[in-house]
């Protein structure tokens, strides 16, 4: 049985949960997930009066599975994953001719790991540095478990390098957990919802710009402020129309669930 149950806030986090299902003959199975934070974009409808972007600066996700599953303890991946950054360094330097060179190596979080390389052409004798320019190329992101208060196994996701949360979460894809069910199994598949949580602070609004000004308040102006109003109102009607939970959206620490799926067996 599959399910497409699946909602999101504009596609700002892309989620896949799966798993084997459950039969007489095996009675445990492992859970996957496959994560991706993108960018979601807003204010395309003509009746919306600014435009804008959002992305994640962190978030949480949470399993629930419901009864009759059971979850053992040694069955959750609980290693804290460090994906690492990927760093490329170009310089350019020039004296009678040029000489080009370029610095590469990989870079975790706590700085520039071994293996670096540079290459250089032309005459080098003397020569003086012009420009120096630093590109990340992958931002990377670190994954850490933790347990919620209801006892729903979560992994927190930050930013390894960066502002914001950016691409694929996970190298490879690997289970996360082992789900069990003690006795047979029932007839009606049990539920097994993943949901994505972050605070009001964690979305960040990129490219805020005002649209389909009226005169009037063209003549009077539209701050910083008022366009941050008008993008946390459509937020909040996006929100609504997913049905997905959220508190005050121009609270700070407001909680919001921001992508909520059923995983499906296959």
């Amino acid at each position: 049985m599959t399910s497409n149950f699946k909602k999101s806030l504009g596609e700002i986090v892309s989620i896949e949960a799966w798993y084997t299902g459950f039969s007489e003959e095996d009675q445990q199975s492992d859970l996957f997930l496959h994560v991706r934070f993108q960018e979601a974009v807003f204010g395309g409808d003509p009746s919306q009066s600014v435009r804008f972007k959002l992305r994640l600066k962190k978030a949480d996700i949470v399993v629930i599975a419901e009864a009759p599953i059971n979850v053992p303890r040694s069955r959750v991946r609980r290693d804290r994953l460090n994906m690492e950054a990927k760093l490329t360094e170009v310089r350019k330097t020039e004296l009678e001719g040029s000489v080009e060179g370029s610095v590469e190596a990989n870079v975790k979080p706590t700085g520039v790991s071994g293996g670096a390389q540079f290459k250089a052409t032309g005459k080098a004798a003397g020569a003086v540095e012009k420009n120096s320019t630093r590109e990340i190329r992958h931002s990377g992101t670190l994954v850490e478990h933790s347990v919620d208060s209801e006892g729903n196994n979560r992994w927190s996701f930050n930013p390894a390098e960066g502002p914001n949360l950016f691409g694929q979460a996970f190298n490879a894809t690997e289970p996360v957990m082992l789900m069990r069910i003690d006795g047979k199994p029932p007839k009606i598949p049990p539920t097994v919802k993943v949901r994505v949580h972050c605070l009001r602070e964690d979305i960040d609004v990129l490219e805020l710009e005002a649209k389909n000004i009226s005169k009037s308040l063209l003549n009077r102006g539209i701050g910083e402020e008022k366009k941050l109003k008008l993008a946390e109102e459509i937020i909040k009607d996006y929100l609504s129309r997913e049905g997905l939970e959220f508190e005050d959206v121009s609270e700070k620490f407001a909680k919001l669930v921001v992508a909520d799926v059923i995983a499906h067996d296959e």
